[in-house]
């Protein structure tokens, strides 16, 4: 096993701890992200987010290019995409990116 299907395990393995079942774009093929529900105080990695701003992570595998205005529906919520997302990792499998 190369170091990319390691890498891809272990995110395989994150999200089907951490994952929600969530909708990109008003699709009806559930797919699973990740979110960060953060605080007014906390600092992603690239600066402060506005209040109200959450952190969402998709597999490269599920969501080839998420861009700007993007929108994900879960856990009865539906956020769009406030910035442009990047991949987070090392390997590029995950997308990144800030919703409101």
């Amino acid at each position: 096993m190369g170091a990319p299907d390691i890498a891809q395990a272990a995110i395989d393995a994150a999200f089907a701890e951490f994952g929600r079942e969530a909708f990109h774009n008003g699709g009806s093929t559930a797919i699973t992200i990740i979110v960060d529900l953060r605080d007014a105080g906390s600092r992603p990695d690239d600066g402060r987010p506005i209040a109200g701003q959450i952190t969402i992570e998709v597999r490269k595998s599920e969501v080839e290019a998420p861009v700007h205005g993007d929108s994900f529906a879960f856990d009865g919520r539906n956020v769009k995409v406030s910035n442009r997302p990047w991949l987070d990792d090392e390997e590029g499998l995950v997308w990144k990116m800030w919703a409101v």
